[in-house]
């Protein structure tokens, strides 16, 4: 099919050279991503080769080209007939190794709920689209999602510069964002709290809370941080610093790394000298990939890996790396619960034997809380109708037991403590069910 790209905003001035592109409308910094007037992305692919995704997803339907804006967007969704969400993800890019098991996963439960009866009596469809884990190009797709497909709701993204790019443009639509990423919540000044901004992936005080008392317990409480170069690592360590010293304990470096840094050593240098306990991991995609091979070779003795980006997908993607690190998060592939029984049995009937980590479970989730939101509105799908009703939407996840605080319009959760094993595999140690969400200064409800 021919694909035709919509740009909304109107490049300025771009460097070809480091990513920067100044756009006259809906910009914000990266990677602080405070306020401003640019982005700062790198160009080069940046993903290692051999994590066995495909492209067939990116060629999928749903890529049209600019068209009239003949509305304000959901206009057509007070009408009787199908309920269109839009996806957007990165197929391409630094977090190509999410972007497919997240569609997946999303397309599952639209499928199954279609098979169900849809929502309301009524068939749910979607359009969906890469932005390339870039920026300019999540702007310039939710502002097509919007304007041109007119879809109900936008569904997915992963790293924290998406999601604040994205809430450059789709509240002034009126479309709400379902954002299906642990993140840094309100830290560092990130937007997290916003009318259209639904999350149902863990902020912090749901992930790394329960995972630094039990490192002190178990682990030691010298730390050094090696994360990605953008808000959600820094944003995040803001948070761990905290913890850690309530705990008697001290963060002793911090090193945050380009997208696309291919040499470690440093890191490994640092560690040799400062001796930590503990190897705090922030690292994004591929990136992650690298320095987890490099772990393998240079690692120091007597630091033990943790960190809360070790899930099921790096585990079996690279099997053998990281083994030993402990982990913290909403999903893993071996919780003992009849519905992730199910979810997996599912998934792989569809898409065959694959591993998924808790961003794709957390767009599984979404279309149903998605569905129980509207359903409890009486199927209306104007926002103003069915997002004073997140609070009623609750499922019976693979996770666990969820539901939509209404105060943060975050999901309430369970969390799990886990260590990596040998021949890819993630066993789980501890866990805490129905953890409430934690937004700084957020009141919604």
């Amino acid at each position: 099919m021919t694909r035709r790209f919509c740009y909304r905003v109107r490049r300025e001035r771009s460097d070809e050279q480091s990513g920067v592109v100044r756009m006259s409308d809906g910009t914000v910094d990266s990677p602080q991503l405070g306020s401003g007037s640019e982005y700062r992305v790198g160009r080069r692919r940046m993903l290692q080769a051999g994590l066995g995704f495909g492209a067939a997803a990116l060629l999928g339907g749903g890529l049209a080209g600019c068209g009239k804006d003949d509305g304000p967007a959901g206009a057509s969704a007070g009408e009787k007939g199908e309920i269109k969400l839009g996806f957007i993800t990165a197929f391409t890019g630094l977090a190509t190794i999410f972007g497919e098991t997240q569609f997946h996963c999303f397309e599952l439960a639209v499928n199954q709920i279609n098979a169900a009866g849809g929502i309301a009596g009524r068939k749910v469809t979607f359009v969906k689209e890469d932005d390339a884990t870039n920026p300019n190009t999540t702007i310039a797709k939710a502002n097509k999602l919007a304007l041109q497909d007119k879809v109900v709701a936008v569904v997915g993204l992963i790293t924290s510069v998406e999601r604040e790019a994205a809430l450059t443009v789709l509240p002034k639509h009126k479309v709400p964002l379902l954002y299906t990423t642990y993140y840094e919540g309100a830290a560092s000044g990130a937007k997290a709290c916003d009318p259209y901004l639904i999350c149902t992936g863990q902020v912090p005080n749901q992930q790394i809370e329960p995972l630094v008392p039990w490192l002190t317990k178990n682990v030691g409480k010298s730390y050094s941080v090696i994360g990605s170069d953008y808000i959600w690592p820094r944003g995040t360590t803001e948070v761990l610093e905290k913890l850690v010293a309530a705990e008697g304990g001290r963060v002793l470096s911090k090193d945050f790394y380009p997208f696309g840094t291919n040499d470690f050593g440093p890191v490994f240098k640092k560690l040799e000298t400062l001796k930590p306990e503990i190897c705090w991991t922030t690292l994004a995609g591929g990136d992650f990939t690298t320095f987890l091979k490099q772990w393998e070779q240079f690692k120091p003795q007597g630091v033990r890996l943790a960190g809360i980006n070790f899930d099921d997908l790096y585990a079996q993607e690279n099997p053998g790396l990281g083994v030993g690190a402990i982990t913290s998060q909403a999903y893993f592939m071996s919780i003992d619960r009849k519905q992730n029984q199910d979810f997996l049995a599912a998934y792989k009937a569809a898409y065959g034997d694959g591993p998924i980590d808790a961003i794709a479970e957390a767009a599984y989730n979404a279309v149903y809380l998605l569905k129980g939101a509207i359903e409890a509105a009486g199927g209306a799908t104007e926002p103003e109708k069915w997002l004073p009703q997140l609070g009623k939407a609750k499922f019976e996840a693979p996770s666990g037991s969820i539901a939509i605080d209404p105060a943060t319009q975050h999901t309430i959760s369970s969390n799990y403590i886990a260590e990596v094993q040998p021949a890819g595999k993630i066993k789980i140690i501890a866990d805490q069910q129905n953890v409430t969400p934690r937004v700084t200064g957020c009141n919604l409800g």
